[in-house]
């Protein structure tokens, strides 16, 4: 390159950089202006309720505690946050709850990994020492002639 090029190249960079640090302003000060008394948009007399953005996790795994990602497999893809092993299946026959009607079916057909579903939760399961969880299941033994 050029020696007259590159110290061209140079003195444009710099005065760049000049200009660009002298055209900031050091001072934050802002004003905003409101007129209260003044209407603005007009709001449907049916549009009531609250709105809120779920954000970050806000509602699942934030304000109401959920601990297990998609714990009744309704979303489009059942799986989702479940790592499933062995022979495991998303049904929705003959369900045990009307208002679930998902639920997982499990079947030990002797594999070496054996059977089961891992959650990943939300960016993992936050358990906390000396506090009591609830882990509701419900199960039907599909087997007949069963020993006690």
């Amino acid at each position: 390159m050029n020696s007259n090029l590159k110290k061209g190249l140079c003195v444009l960079s710099f005065l760049t950089a000049g200009f660009s640090l002298f055209g900031q302003s050091t001072e934050s000060d802002y004003l905003i202006k409101m007129d209260v008394d003044k209407i603005g948009s007009t709001i449907q007399p049916t549009m009531y309720g609250v709105f809120f953005e779920d954000i970050n996790f806000g509602a699942d795994g934030g304000l109401y505690a959920e601990l297990i990602k998609n714990r009744s497999f309704e979303f489009e893809y059942p799986f989702t946050g479940w790592t499933p092993f062995g022979d495991v299946s998303i049904r929705s026959d003959k369900t045990c709850f009307d208002r679930n009607p998902h639920y997982a079916r499990l079947i030990n057909r002797k594999q070496l990994t054996g059977t089961g579903l891992i959650n990943e939760g939300f960016k993992g399961i936050g358990i906390k020492t000396n506090e009591k969880y609830d882990l509701p299941v419900g199960g039907i033994n599909s087997l007949k002639n069963v020993r006690k």
